[in-house]
């Protein structure tokens, strides 16, 4: 970069060290002699000022000050934009997906609203809007009667759960990271190929893509547990609503249609968020303890226990198809940074914590609001307390009133 242009009739002849001009740089340790600099043969400009014998382009030695700074800096920013690119992308993309989502939503409740026949309620439109937000985001919070909604609604609101769900979202996201991964590492791989050897860029190069692949695979895995647990609890509660009078009576009763109920209650069992057709809740299913358990085992592998869930699937999967990627998920899976996705010791950690804190609320439940289930059965009373002391951590279904709780319990609950 050159620094000093001198008249076109000037010559230029070294000279000794200290004959030699120089320009006092406010930083000690950039002073040295300007003229050993390469000299270009230029007619000074209007954005130069003049010294000893040349003229010192300011533009031209800033762009040469800066070049040195870059040079010495330019992997580490690339490195920094890179990972602040993506997680503004994470963030951003995550926030128009529900948005997204919940005005489509929106526009399909409110377009199902108008095909209502004339005697039916009609809701207004800001709860059918926030209705599509808190189906969407698993809040539990209702503005209105469900029973209320039209099988059709009903339906739209099973999908946005369903796309909501944490499990979903996460392993959705999971995949989205492979591909921008993907595009990183063939971009970084083409720069390292000019300073390493090739024999150690193809152990890395496979290196990176077994890591890749597994990644991929964890997403598939997550997405297919997601979609299994879904049908196969739709049909085992549908099943048990053919099988047993006193719940299809209460459907019956309501005008609720069986599959739509079974497959509304399984998608939000699992999702975690706590809306069921009816407007009672789980309280007019008190009674049947088998449809309580199925509800409180989805609920369960849709939150805490899907840790362990996973790593299940990932040990049974590497032991049966005997593939690269299993192996890699099941011995260093949990280095890829799925939220989800822990080592095996972990998992089990947190499963017998959640196992403490619901024998924990089980026992205060017994302890204090043993009296509450008037007309029930001991198997009924345990079966109900159980479920309640799971949903007090997970989903915010209720098979009682909790308004005649006492506040003891309501504390504990509180605190978990």
């Amino acid at each position: 970069v050159s620094l000093i242009h001198l008249p076109k009739s000037s010559t230029w002849r070294p000279a000794p060290d200290s004959q030699l001009p120089t320009w006092t740089l406010p930083f000690p340790s950039l002073n040295w002699p300007i003229a050993s600099l390469p000299i270009p043969r230029k007619q000074p400009s209007v954005f130069s000022f003049p010294t000893m014998g040349g003229v010192v382009h300011v533009v031209d030695f800033l762009s040469w000050y800066y070049c040195g700074l870059h040079r010495r800096t330019s992997k580490f920013f690339k490195r920094s934009y890179r990972a602040t690119l993506w997680r503004l992308h994470q963030f951003w993309l995550e926030l128009l997906y529900f948005m997204f989502f919940s005005i489509v939503g929106f526009i399909a409740l409110l377009a199902l609203e108008k095909e209502k026949p004339a005697g039916g309620t009609r809701i207004a439109n800001a709860d059918l809007f926030f209705m599509s937000v808190s189906a969407h985001t698993a809040s539990s919070l209702a503005s209105i009667n469900l029973e209320d909604l039209s099988d059709s609604q009903f339906v739209v609101l099973i999908f946005l759960m369903f796309v909501g769900g944490e499990v979903f979202i996460s392993a959705l996201t999971l995949l989205f990271e492979t591909v921008d991964f993907n595009d990183r590492e063939r971009r970084d791989a083409d720069v390292e190929l000019a300073g390493h050897a090739l024999e150690s860029n193809a152990v890395n190069g496979d290196h990176e893509d077994l890591k890749l692949r597994s990644t991929r695979l964890l997403a598939r895995v997550a997405l297919g547990f997601h979609v299994f647990v879904c049908i196969f609890g739709s049909l085992t509660v549908l099943a048990y609503f053919r099988t047993i009078p006193s719940a299809k009576d209460v459907l019956q009763r309501k005008g609720l249609s069986m599959a739509t109920f079974s497959v509304f209650t399984a998608v939000s069992s699992f999702v975690n968020c706590g809306f069921l057709p009816n407007n009672e809740n789980m309280i007019v299913f008190i009674r049947n303890s088998g449809f309580l358990l199925m509800v409180t085992g989805q609920i369960l592998v849709g939150n805490t226990l899907f840790p362990a869930c996973l790593s299940l699937m990932i040990w049974a999967f590497q032991k049966w198809s005997r593939r690269q990627e299993y192996e890699f998920l099941w011995k260093r899976g949990h280095e890829l940074g799925y939220g989800h996705f822990f080592h095996w010791k972990t998992s089990a950690y947190i499963t017998l914590s959640n196992v403490g804190f619901t024998v924990v609320q089980f026992v205060m439940f017994g302890l204090l609001q043993w009296g509450s289930g008037a007309g029930l059965t001991v198997y009924q009373k345990l079966v109900a307390g159980l479920f309640q002391s799971v949903n007090a951590r997970h989903a915010g279904e209720m098979a009682f009133d909790l308004s005649g709780f006492s506040a003891a319990l309501l504390v504990v609950y509180l605190v978990m």
